[in-house]
């Protein structure tokens, strides 16, 4: 029988020790499960990571101006949070 995977989030996903969180949980992706993650402003860095780990919910501090870019960059069942509440929400 296999052990639960424990259920990872990481604030700053799209930085230099979120990325390195992320080569741990690909690495150990029988152990480990990325379920969130969150970031600054850079929103192309965490579209490929929730389509990579199938992510569900997305957090953003600083959204861009064009709110089109964000809806359009993450699939339509993803959980987007926005501002403040998109750092603490997940």
């Amino acid at each position: 029988m296999s052990a639960k995977k424990r259920r990872i989030a990481i604030l700053g996903a799209s930085g230099s020790i979120g990325q390195n969180a992320i080569r741990v949980i690909r690495a150990h992706s029988d152990k480990l499960e990325l379920v969130a993650v969150a970031g600054g402003s850079r929103i192309e860095p965490l579209a490929v990571i929730a389509a990579e780990f199938g992510v569900k919910e997305v957090g953003v501090f600083h959204p861009p101006e064009q709110p089109d870019v964000l809806t359009q960059s993450f699939p339509a069942k993803t959980k987007l949070s926005i501002g403040m509440d998109g750092l603490t929400g997940i």
